[in-house]
Formats: C-alpha cells, structure tokens, sequence
C-alpha cells in the first residue's frame, strides 16, 4: 500500500512558488468565488453508496463532524428511475403503482431536483432555494402511492431538506414535519433499508434536541439509533453499512455536544464494526475509514494517547488511497490528512510533519470547485496549518495566508451551518496569534469579537465551551493592559470554563490554572483561593483512572506545578492546615489512586443492605481497575485487520467504562448518611495519624520565593502542626543544591551494585557543600525549631535517638536530608542531622496511614524470604550478596528464613514466595528505568519490574530490605510522584523499606546488613524499629569508613514506619 508524497501535485494551476503563500491562496479563493452556479450543478456519476456516503460525509474541520444532510441527498431514487427508464418502464410502473404519465412527470422533478436545485441550495443556502425542494419533493410526493418503497425514499429526501430549513429558519414547525416524513419512511422501509430509515429518523430527533434542548428528543434519538445498530448483524447489505456509519456519527457528535467519552468509545466501535464489511467498496470503505478517523482522533485531543493519533494517521492515509482522484471526498480526506500531521507536529516538533499539513491542505483546496460549506471547511484546515508553521518557524507570510484562509473560510460557510464556529473559533485565534507579535489592537479586537460570536453560538453542554471560554479570557487580559475594566471580565470568562462541568477535565483544569494566575495577580491569594480549589477537585479527572498507568504520568508535571503554587497560595494566606492538605493532595497522585483501589471497604459494608450491596460490587470493579491501569500500553502498529479487530483498543474501552463505574459506585456511596466523604482526600485531622511514630516534615520552596517547613504532629501532640519559615532556602538556591548533588552522583559513576571502589572518595568536596547548605538553609533551622518546642526529646530523656520522616517536594525530592550536617570538626556549630535524630523518608501521609493501618502478624512470628544474586546471567558478579544472605539466615535462625539463592531466585518463584513472608531481604542488582513502572530487580531469569510487583496486592508483608542499587533513586521528572522501587514496595503491601539512593559498594553492604539485623533482633524483630536500627548500621560504616567517604555511606535510606 502506497503512502501519500506531500510534494506531489493535484493540479496544473498550482504554478506559485511554495515560498508566496499569500499570492498562491489569494488565486484559489479568487477562482473559487468567482466559479458561477452552473459548474456545480451537472450530473454526477457516483454510486449509489457514495450518495448515501455523501449523505453523512463528514467535516474535517478540528475533527468536528457534523451531519449534512442534502449535500448529496440521501436516496436510490434517481440511480433507480435511470436504470429502470433504460430498461423496462412499464414493469417498473406496475410495481411502483403508477402510470406512464406519472413516471415521466415523476423522473423529470427528480432531475430537477438532483441537478438544478438541491446543487443551487448547496451552493446558496438561502431559504427561497430551499423552498423550491421542498415544493418540488413535496409534487413528488403527491405522485406516488402510499407504501411504497420510492415513496420512502422521497420521504426521507424531504425530511432531509426540512431538517436544514429548520436549522436556518430555526422553525419548530419544519423539524415536526420532517419526524412526520420520516416516521412515514420507517413505516414503509422494510428489510435491509429499515436499518438506514431508523437511523435518520434519530438524526431528526437529534436536531430537534439540538434546537430545544429538551431531554426526551435525546432519548428518542438514542433509541432510533440503538435499534438501527441492533438490526445490523450478520451479513450486512451497503444499506445496513451505511445506517452503521450513521449510528456512528450520532455517538460522535452526541460526545461534541455532551462531552461523554462513553459516546466517542461507542462511535469507534460503530465505526470499526461498519469498516468491516465495507472490503468490497472503497468508496465505502473511505468513507468508514473518515468516520474511524474523526473519532480517533477526538479521542487523542481528549486523552492524549498517542496510539490514537497513530491510528487515525493510518486512517486518513488509508481512506485518501482509496478515494477517486477528483471531487469533494478527495477533497475532505486530504484535508483531514493534512491536519492530522498538524497534530503530530504539536507532538514531536518535526518539520516534515507541518510542511506536509500544509503541502496535503493545499492540495485538498485545488480540488475544490466552488466556495461552500465543505470547501470552506477545507479552508479552515489549510489555515490552521499555515498558523501552525508560521508561530512555529517566524513566518510571517505563512500568518497572513493563514487569515485570509480563515476569512474566506467564514464567508462561504452558509448562514445556518452548524459548523461555522470551527471556521470562526480559527479565525480568532490566527488573528490573536498575529496580535502577538506585531501588537496591533485591531486584531486583537477582532478575535474578541469573533470568539464571542462563537461562544454565543454554543450551548453550556457543548464539548468546546470551555475550551472557547478560556481563549477569550486570554485575549481580554491581554486587552485589559489598556482597559482595565476587562480584567474582570477575563477572570468571569475563566471562572465559567473552570466550572463547566460538560466539558473535558483537561480544559477544565487549564482553565482552573489561568483563572488562579489572574485572580492571584488581580486579586491577591485570598481572591484567587476559588480558583484553586476549583482546579484541585479536578486532579483525580485529569491523572484519569481510565488510562493506563504510563499515560496517568504524562499528566503529572501539569499537575505539580499547579499543586505548588496553590499550597504557596494557601501559606500566604496563613492557610497552614489547607496548605498541608493540597500538598499531599498533589503528592503521588498514582500511588495513592492504587490505594484507593486497594483500600477496605469495611465500613461501607457494615452500613447497612445497600452500603454491602455497594461494597461487594466497588471491590469487584476496583480489582478490575486496578488490573487494567497496570497494563502495558502497546504501540500502534496497525493494518488493516487491526482496524476491525484489536485488543489494545478492546483493553482502552474496558479501562474506560470500568473508570466511569467506579465513578459512578463511589457517588452512590457517598449519598449514604455518613458517608459524603468516603474515599475522598483526607482532611489534616486524619492525615495527623501518619504521624504517630514520628513527626512528619513536608518541605518544599516554590517558584520565586522561598522554604517553608510544616511538621506535622501525631495525635499525642496538642497542636497538629508547626509551621517554619525557611527564607534562606530561595528557590534559586534549591536549583543549585539539586544540580550540584545530581552531578556529583552521576560524574561518581555510581549506576549499579560494585560501581563503588571501597577506596573510592571521589565528589568529596561537592557532596560536602551540598550537606552544609541543606543543614544550614533547612535541615538545622527545622530541628533546632523542633528540639526548642520540645517535639524532638533528647535521648538522655527517652533511652532512644529521636527519629523523624522527611517528605520534601519539588525540587527538594531525594535531596539527602537524612545525611545534612557541617562536618568540620573545627567549627563550633559542628551538628550534623545524624547526631540529631533517626531519619526516614515518606511518599507522602497517606502512605503512613495505610502502613499504620495494615494488620501484620506479631514479631515472634515473623518469616523472613531471603533472595541472594551472585552470579546473575549478564550482570557482574556480587559475591557479598552470599555473605549477605548467610549473616540474615545466622542472626535471624534457619527456622524463621527461607533462601532463594541463584538459580532459585527467579521471578515467579520470589513473586510466590513474598505473598508468604513477612519481610523480605534481596540482596542483587537493581535499576532506576527511564520508565518508572519498568524500574527492576535482577533476577536469575530477567528482571522484576516495579509494575510486576504493584500488580500483586500483598496482604501479610511488613519489611523489605532492598540491597540493591538505585531502589530509591526516583525519576527526575516525577519527583513529587516518588516513583521508585522503594516506593513501589510500599505500593504493593510492605510497611516500610531499606533501601539506596544510588549503587553501593559490594564490600560495605555486609556491614550494614549484618549491624541492621543484629540491632532488630536485639529490639524484638519489630519492624518499625528499622529506621533506628539501620541508623546505628549506617553510623558503624560511617565511623568504619570515615565521615567525608559519603558515597559509601549516604545511599542507605529508610522509608515508611
């Protein structure tokens, strides 16, 4: 199958230079404005599939598909007269009941209609030309008898040209006409052409809902089109075909004005289901192939996923090789092909996919024969094209042309259409685009006009209010620097695009964040808090359970930035409490959406006959859920079978309807007296419970300011929080520290398990000044705060080193707070955090609280699985691991341990076996992967991955000691997300890990393993006693080593209880 060369020609008069945009466009929109009716209107030669194609063809224009129902009338009629005027008349006139006279009289309005006027009123879409097909549909009418099936057909014509009276004249009267024409059509229609008859009669009634609003024409639209879809089964005839495309059509456009992505997964499948019985056809085919397209890619727009916007690429290539060379399907498919590359453009930034936008627009245009709704559709799309080249690359000629496409676009599109707000929607937002860099008030002025139409022609359920909404917010702020008073009225346009609850969480959520920036600096932080807590309650739908796992992180560094400066917001506003809840709102967003779905529903089930009832089925779904968010996304190598027939897209919609009923389950529970809050993030009064063990210090510095500190107190304390301020830690200088700390592990070369000579002392220096100033901008200020309030208690007092959790954000993430101090024994502040307090690391609160939750069996029980990798295939060796494994088995007794060593060790027999054990001791190579969920163990037959533990929900673990190198070291990307295998441990069940921020030295692992395990059996073999007791394991090292050989040392961590 051959693929499209954006550098190949369509026509010979295309003899500008392809660097004269503006003089090759003004030439086209000349020949096409100045083309008189008559070139339209001579008969076509299509088929009889392509007629009724024509019938639903779509418009391409931001892949907004409307149906347009006389552009290519829907009706056999006129192929079926011709063929039985050549043929055998009389026959034909005994059948259809009706005499010579009235056959020839019959045939000749039919010709009148399919070549005079039904062209004229394609072309002019003025209500007199629609009047005359209307009168002449209506002198046919009167010439056919009852029940018979041309009659159905003519009815069916009529219907269609009342339905677009209506939308011109908006008269009530024509669209109750045109449900009697077509209610009259199904009454006739039997057999394969019922299917075709219902679904139009669902097209009326979905334009009457379109003009009324009125709930029950939806219902009824939705019925005609269920019913014509279940008629279509089996072997399906081009008719049935057809009405499948229809029913396509209708989910698609029931998704643009109601924004359900329910809607848009049902038009794929409509769609793919017609495709597959269109091989015979091509005309067909491309014309399921355009309807597969749109909504793939809506899909993509809406999800981001860019398997969809791959397959609706194939699609578009597909359905262009298979129309005919010349005419308006050619036209339409190139153009929808051309704005696909666009968005692949915004994607990669290839230079090659936006010049082939362009090249692909342009040859569609050349096709066109005259200026008119589709034509103008067409122009649109060339202009979004030249406007994505021109702001991409500084061309100014490219901008121009794209305003003048966007303005001829405009012009011809015929009062009434339903799609002239895309044409419009473009054209202010070329004109702003222009504004932008040359400054001039006029444009500016136009696209504010322009944007306001648009948005006074959509209702509040349509799927692009927001979206429109949000792009006239930022043209009245820019405005408002010469006219204040439009400052308001920008924050009210945001505010109304921020609670509209039609449309995608994603517009949502970006118009939450304009509308805080502009109230916060129009306002100040009490009168953006709004605006904040708008955009917070809309986290869990932007990070969608729907998608996978790996698309859910895509999201997240939207998200950060928005969280951060919200809880900077709320500190301003002395909002300490509030402040803390949004931080840990905002914090391991996907960890704690696995949570969730883990958590038990207890409660619920014992409120009551429906709270059991709900509980039984939440969990069913929530494992469900579970399982499919975990799933590897798979790229989208397509053909043409897997079109009709692909699991990927089988396991998209299943996520996604398993998403809207876990959706749907929690909103009946919280209905329940008593249960309004069930699930939802926690208020401090709750999360104060993460803090019973320890204080918990959330630090962060946001963007242009400074540190702040906020401890969070266990239940045994009075206040539940103290709040410190940290002004020496400026956001520029937790820039430098996190530079200068990256760069010092990363020249160390410290990647994997033996990459640290025990001789090696390099970065010395840097990691030394990197220590000082986190305890002299951070750690120190906050301890010395702690210990003066009496929070940290001296172990003089309580036989024990305090201990406390760290969990910084943003660019303080998997900084070594745990390691801060001076080390110079010269200075009299010589403190370091070591000689101070016990360090453990958190996630986030929430991780605490289902640790301190989790019912695990009591110490003298516990079974330890011990897993040791010497020699592991393709890996160096580790011959510590061995010395490892025989000290835990020796301190802890052969009758409390089980050893996989080697060859034992594979993946699913430590998969088993941890199910089994309450800690867990792996001793091997492990590493951080660029993604987070492929991160892994090393194991003797491959790796065990980050998403091969989280897919088990392990209900008896307690600890886990990872000996292994990078099982702490997180993504850069995802710092507030804490993705790492030590988390991931935490995920799956363990309360709390020992873990590495980098790799360690084969040679001082025993050292530590062996001080950690003798200090917990002296404890008891409690596991929350493992923060302390790996404390005093990394202090012997440290004194044994010496305390400036931070490599060898620093990695060891703790995190959980």
């Amino acid at each position: 199958m051959t693929r499209i060369d954006a550098s190949e020609k369509t026509s010979d008069t295309d003899t500008v230079k392809e660097d004269d945009p503006v003089t090759s466009l003004a030439l086209v929109i000349s020949r096409l404005t100045s083309l008189p009716v008559a070139d339209v209107s001579a008969p076509s030669n299509v088929s009889e599939t392509a007629l009724d194609h024509d019938a639903t063809q779509s418009n391409t224009a931001h892949h907004d598909r409307g149906v347009k129902s006389v552009d290519g009338f829907p009706s056999l009629t006129g192929h079926f007269l011709e063929k039985e005027y050549r043929n055998d008349i009389a026959a034909f006139c005994v059948r259809a009941g009706i005499d010579r006279q009235s056959f020839d009289k019959l045939f000749g309005l039919e010709q009148e209609l399919r070549h005079q006027i039904l062209p004229l009123w394609i072309c002019t879409h003025a209500l007199p030309d629609v009047d005359r097909a209307a009168d002449c549909l209506q002198e046919m009418l009167d010439l056919v008898p009852e029940d018979n099936a041309i009659r159905a057909s003519l009815l069916e014509i009529h219907a269609s040209v009342l339905v677009d009276r209506s939308l011109i004249s908006l008269d009530l009267n024509d669209l109750d006409l045109a449900l009697a024409s077509q209610f009259c059509a199904c009454a006739i229609g039997t057999g394969v052409l019922r299917p075709l008859h219902l679904a139009r009669l669902g097209l009326v009634y979905w334009h009457r809902f379109e003009l009324t609003d009125d709930e029950d024409h939806l219902d009824a639209s939705t019925s005609s089109y269920e019913e014509a879809a279940s008629l279509c089964e089996g072997d399906l005839a081009v008719q049935q075909v057809v009405a499948l495309g229809l029913c396509a059509d209708a989910k698609f456009n029931k998704h643009r004005h109601l924004g359900r992505l329910q809607d848009l997964n049902e038009a794929i499948s409509l769609a793919r289901r017609a495709l597959s019985y269109s091989f015979e056809d091509p005309t067909l085919r491309a014309a399921c192939l355009t309807r597969l397209y749109a909504s793939l890619r809506a899909r993509y727009e809406r999800l981001g996923d860019v398997a969809d916007l791959t397959a609706a690429i194939f699609a578009a290539e597909t359905a262009v090789e298979l129309a005919t060379a010349r005419g308006p399907d050619k036209m339409e498919y190139l153009a929808q092909l051309g704005d696909a590359f666009r968005a692949r453009f915004r994607l990669n930034h290839q230079r090659t996919d936006i010049d082939k936008a362009v090249s692909l627009s342009r040859q569609a245009i050349e096709l066109a024969t005259t200026l008119n709704s589709r034509s103008a559709l067409v122009l649109s799309l060339l202009g979004s094209a030249y406007a994505q080249r021109s702001l991409a690359y500084q061309s100014f000629p490219d901008l121009n042309a794209a305003i003048m496409a966007h303005q001829a676009a405009v012009q011809g599109t015929p009062r009434g259409d339903r799609d002239v707000y895309v044409c419009m929607a473009n054209l202010a937002q070329t004109l702003f685009s222009r504004y932008t860099l040359v400054h001039d008030p006029a444009d500016l002025d136009e696209a504010i006009r322009f944007r306001k139409d648009v948005i006074a022609s959509l209702p509040d359920t349509h799927f692009h209010k927001s979206q429109m909404l949000t792009e006239l917010a930022l043209e009245l702020r820019e405005r408002s620097s010469v006219k204040s008073s439009l400052r308001d009225e920008a924050i009210a346009a945001a505010r109304l695009a921020a609670e509209n609850v039609h449309s995608p969480a994603s517009v949502r959520f970006t118009a939450a964040r304009f509308w805080a920036f502009l109230a916060y600096s129009h306002l100040g932080p009490e009168g953006s808090m709004p605006a904040w807590k708008v955009g917070m309650s809309l986290i869990s739908r932007v990070v969608w359970l729907g998608d996978a796992i790996q698309r859910r992180y895509v999201e997240l560094p939207m998200v950060t930035a928005f969280v951060n400066t919200a809880v900077a917001a709320a500190i301003s506003e002395g909002y300490y409490a509030l402040a803390a809840e949004w931080f840990e709102e905002g914090r391991c967003v996907v960890w704690a959406q696995i949570h969730q779905l883990r958590s038990p529903l207890d409660d619920l089930r014992s409120s009551g006959e429906t709270g059991h009832k709900l509980a039984d089925e939440l969990e069913q779904v929530s494992q469900e859920l579970d399982r499919a968010g975990l799933q590897m996304s798979e790229d989208s190598a397509l053909s043409v079978v897997s079109f009709t027939s692909n699991t990927s897209e089988s396991r998209h919609q299943n996520r996604h309807g398993l998403a809207r009923r876990h959706e749907e389950l929690l909103d009946r529970a919280r209905a329940i007296p008593g249960f309004s809050d069930f699930l939802r993030p926690k208020r401090l009064d709750a999360l104060r419970e993460a803090a019973r063990l320890s204080p918990v210090v959330l630090m962060w510095v946001f963007e242009g300011g400074d540190g702040h500190s906020l401890v969070i107190l266990g239940p045994q304390h009075r206040a539940p929080f103290i709040y410190i301020s940290l002004p020496a830690l400026t956001a520029s200088l937790a820039t430098k520290i996190r530079s200068l700390f990256l760069r010092t592990i990363t020249s160390a070369g410290v990647r994997s398990r033996g990459a640290v000579n025990p001789r090696q002392n390099g970065g010395s220096d840097e990691m030394l000044r990197v220590l000082r100033t986190l305890w002299s901008h951070a750690v120190g200020p906050t301890l010395l705060k702690l210990t003066t309030l009496r929070v940290l208690r001296s172990p003089m007092e309580t036989g024990k080193i305090p201990r406390i959790t760290w969990c910084p954000g943003g660019t303080l993430s998997f900084l070594p707070f745990h390691a801060a101090g001076m080390y110079d024994p010269s200075r009299p502040d010589n403190l370091n955090a070591m000689d101070v307090v016990a360090s453990s690391y958190t996630p986030s609160l929430a991780t605490l609280l289902n640790a301190h939750r989790a019912r695990r069996p009591p110490s003298p029980k516990v079974q330890v699985l011990v897993v040791s990798q010497p020699a592991t295939p393709r890996q160096s060796r580790l011959p510590a691991t061995l010395v490892e494994a025989k000290q835990a088995i020796g301190i802890l007794g052969q009758d409390r341990t089980v050893w996989l060593n080697d060859a034992a060790a594979t993946k699913s027999a430590v998969l088993d076996a941890i199910a089994s054990h309450g800690w867990v001791h792996l001793a091997c190579h492990g590493a951080q992967a660029k993604d987070p969920m492929q991160s892994a163990f090393y194991l003797y037959d491959g790796q065990l991955t980050l998403a091969d533990i989280m897919q088990r929900s392990f209900t008896h673990t307690d600890l886990a000691i990872l000996s292994a190198c990078q099982t702490a070291a997180g993504d850069e990307a995802l710092s507030d997300e804490v993705v790492h295998l030590a988390a991931g441990m935490l995920g799956a069940g363990f309360r709390g890990t020992v873990a590495t921020l980098w790799s360690i030295s084969d040679a001082d692992a025993p050292v530590v393993m062996k001080e950690l395990y003798e200090r917990l059996a002296a404890w008891g073999l409690n596991s929350e006693d493992a923060a302390n007791a790996l404390h005093v394991a990394v202090t012997r090292l440290r004194n044994q080593v010496g305390e400036r050989t931070f490599l060898r040392w620093l990695p060891f961590v703790h995190y959980g209880i």
